[in-house]
């Protein structure tokens, strides 16, 4: 009798806390890479109308200051589990790693009508992208807009806040923040901006704007965290030079910025393209 009852209880307290495991459910620390993204700088100059170029690019991406702190981002944290539980919210201890590239490469193809351009490029940032353009050029200057989808393969680290949920407790008294994780992600980044260059004979002054989701991803492994990476604000400003009918020279320097930045992080960029 004495043993029946005791597998009683054992059962009923299994039951009972059988939904107080604990669930991954915010982020306590992370670092996270983000790739310096080739700029799109135009033509450079006048091109002739109802024509059609190609351009071959070898480019180079040097990093400045490569960390770069977030501050003023909180996680979401209801819980994917059980969408009735409220979790309280936590701020996140967060940097972005910036990445240069020593050598990326891309091919563009454009057309021109009488005044509009458009057309894509293909390329390894060292990972691969695709890019498409629309904009006008004239004989002083030209205007347009693009927009590219790449996949990447960087590296996190961070560590995660749990919560166990017994019933009728307060989920505050049972946050616990858990082992550091390293892994390397595969995961989409995506960039929209625009570009404008102002050229007087072969010289042309650009610059380029954009905004960039250097990590389109939401979840972090199998696990419940739910975590918006924040956007950041691109904005390249540089100078090419077409060095005879077919090579092309640009340099400059882009910033990198957000509203949940505490600074920005500076990289400079050049390139050498055969046009054709």
């Amino acid at each position: 009798m004495k043993i029946c009852f005791r597998i009683f209880v054992l059962a009923v307290c299994a039951i009972a806390f059988s939904g107080c495991g604990y669930h991954e459910v915010a982020l306590g620390r992370g670092e996270f890479d983000v790739n310096s993204h080739p700029n799109f700088t135009g033509v450079g100059k006048d091109a002739p109308k109802q024509s059609k170029m190609r351009s071959l690019t070898l480019s180079g991406t040097y990093v400045h200051k490569d960390k770069v702190h977030v501050d003023k981002l909180w996680n979401d944290v209801s819980s994917k589990r059980d969408e009735s539980v409220e979790l309280v919210d936590s701020k996140v201890d967060f940097d972005y790693r910036f990445k240069g590239i020593p050598v990326a490469f891309n091919f563009t193809s454009l057309s021109k009508g009488n005044i509009c351009l458009s057309g894509y490029s293909l390329g390894l940032d060292p990972f691969p992208y695709v890019r498409y353009i629309f904009g006008m050029n004239r004989p002083f200057f030209e205007l347009g807009v693009f927009g590219d989808v790449g996949f990447a393969w960087n590296s996190g680290s961070y560590t995660y806040l749990m919560h166990s949920m017994p019933p009728g407790i307060s989920l505050v008294d049972y946050y616990t923040e858990g082992e550091k994780k390293d892994r390397l992600y595969n995961h989409v980044s995506a960039n929209f901006g625009g570009f404008a260059s102002f050229y007087i004979g072969s010289t042309s002054i650009n610059y380029s704007p954009s905004l960039y989701a250097p990590w389109r991803t939401s979840e972090l492994d199998d696990s419940d965290i739910f975590f918006d990476f924040p956007k950041i604000v691109m904005q390249y400003v540089g100078l090419s030079q077409w060095l005879g009918e077919h090579w092309k020279f640009s340099a400059g320097a882009t910033f990198a910025s957000s509203i949940y930045f505490d600074n920005f992080a500076v990289s400079g960029t050049g390139s050498l393209g055969y046009w054709f």
